[in-house]
């Protein structure tokens, strides 16, 4: 190592830096514990000397029962193998010729939660740790700690749910006789990390609506269709007075279509509610009387107003916000992918936990105006969308 003079890897030097090294090693590799340690109670700062090549750095952790949970090296300032160490928090009470734990090796843990996702859900939680059991003989491997069955218990289906909200909490209790952790039981999460196996990432039912023949103006936007998320789905298998339960599905616009007989635009008018300002149809999202009317989905081709031109674009009165400005050629027809638009990490139709029973979720409302002066135009649209 042309930095520490050792072969191979050698030790990390004590600004943490390896210069030419092969490689940088971890500073969780050194773990020491440290005797004849003593700290004066409500105190940081203590002295110790360390075998020759081997060092203290600040962000260690270090534990004792006088100390914190979460007590590190703040800094550590070597004169050859002697050390003065300040620490992150002082003492609680004094520690006279104690033992001190640094970068303990035995606190650095992987835990891995799996988390079935089709049919009865479950979840089992493991970690990474040495098995003395045969045939492992002390050998690491994963280990299961926890296990939880759910099936079909669960009140309200957790297929229902595409985005399954599940909280883990990741703990350790250090005294089992008492109801609460330990001052030493405390955990440092250094990364997590999360994918999906087994499947596509979004599966989606898909679904289409469409208006046509719509007749927009030049000085208006005109609303030719909406879909909104309903706020209940329907179970007719379900016991009496449970058949309606919470929407959750998600909704995401794939493609685009549009024809017209001006040159025209279109814009795509995102917002949550009930659209009570430009529709007299008061029950659009809540009709139980048909199956397309049970579809998680609504849709809404009837308007009593148009939206106002502002500016030169749609007013966003009673809207969120405008997603997109959309262009057809006259006597042309276009198709417009929306699935770089909409994805679960960027826009969405969804419906919040935290509404009013019976109100809808958040809609898309697809508005159209001519492009000619003084010219209506005859416009047709279709929106393809999937329902997770």
């Amino acid at each position: 190592d042309r930095y520490t003079g050792k072969n191979q890897d050698g030790s990390p030097a004590a600004d943490g830096v390896r210069g030419n090294s092969a490689r940088r090693i971890s500073f969780i590799t050194n773990s020491y514990q440290i005797t004849n340690v003593n700290i004066a109670n409500n105190a940081n700062t203590f002295t110790v000397t360390m075998p020759s090549g081997e060092f203290l750095l600040a962000g260690m952790t270090v534990r004792h029962t006088s100390l914190p949970a979460g007590t590190y090296i703040s800094t550590a300032t070597s004169n050859g193998n002697d050390y003065t160490v300040t620490l992150s928090s002082n003492a609680t009470s004094a520690i006279s010729n104690g033992t001190i734990f640094v970068n303990e090796r035995s606190n650095l843990c992987m835990f891995l939660i799996q988390r079935s996702w089709y049919g009865g859900a479950g979840g089992k939680g493991l970690a990474y740790i040495p098995d003395a059991n045969t045939p492992y003989n002390g050998a690491t491997r994963w280990v299961s700690g926890h296990e939880i069955r759910i099936g079909d218990t669960l009140p309200t289906p957790s297929m229902s749910n595409p985005d399954m909200p599940i909280t883990y909490r990741i703990g350790r209790k250090a005294n089992s006789g008492s109801p609460t952790v330990d001052s030493s039981a405390f955990l440092h999460r250094f990364g997590v990390s999360v994918w999906i196996d087994g499947g596509d990432p979004r599966p989606a039912k898909i679904e289409s609506d469409a208006a046509t023949g719509i007749t927009v103006q030049n000085n208006a936007y005109t609303p030719m269709l909406a879909i909104g998320v309903k706020p209940w789905v329907f179970n007719s298998g379900s016991l009496p007075g449970q058949q309606q339960r919470p929407q959750k599905s998600r909704v995401y616009p794939i493609k685009l279509y549009i024809s017209s007989t001006q040159n025209c635009e279109v814009y795509l008018l995102k917002g949550e509610g009930t659209l009570s300002n430009f529709t007299t149809e008061s029950d659009w999202y809540s009709r139980a009387t048909t199956a397309e009317n049970l579809k998680p989905v609504a849709a809404l081709k009837s308007f009593s107003s148009n939206i106002a031109l502002s500016s030169g674009y749609p007013s966003l009165t009673g809207f969120n916000k405008a997603i997109g400005a959309f262009y057809c050629g006259a006597n042309e027809g276009a198709e417009f992918d929306l699935t770089e638009i909409f994805d679960p990490q960027r826009e969405l139709l969804g419906r919040a936990e935290a509404v009013s029973p019976g109100t809808p979720g958040d809609f898309i409302l697809i508005v159209a105006r001519s492009l000619v002066a003084n010219t209506n135009s005859i416009v047709s649209c279709s929106l393809i969308y999937g329902v997770q």
